[in-house]
């Protein structure tokens, strides 16, 4: 496949899955996660922050930010990469946890 065409599709994908990209490298938040696993996203946070990880590797895959929420206050939330989504998702349960360490460790499509 050409690199262009390669492009193309990692872009539409992005867009699909309304990944965040900085630098080249796509991101999403724990809301997101909390959308796909219909969990509250203050546990998803709550989850990030008891993860049993380095701190260096903390730093590489996780990123404090904020949303403006329905009533325009400011929210906390969390940035994270494909490698940060994938150790969070590994401590998850079900065929949808499954389905998404599968796509991310294997190459699947997907993230």
């Amino acid at each position: 496949m050409a690199a262009r065409d390669k492009f193309a599709r990692r872009l539409y994908e992005l867009r699909k899955s309304r990944l965040y990209e900085r630098n080249g490298q796509a991101f999403c938040s724990n809301r997101q996660v909390a959308d796909e696993f219909g969990k509250r996203h203050d546990n998803v946070l709550r989850d990030i922050a008891n993860l049993d990880c380095s701190e260096e590797f903390r730093l590489l895959n996780f990123e404090e930010s904020y949303y403006i929420n329905e009533q325009g206050k400011k929210q906390p939330q969390m940035l994270m990469t494909k490698d940060g989504f994938t150790f969070l998702v590994m401590g998850y349960r079900g065929k949808k946890a499954t389905h998404c360490v599968r796509t991310a460790c294997f190459g699947l499509p997907g993230m």
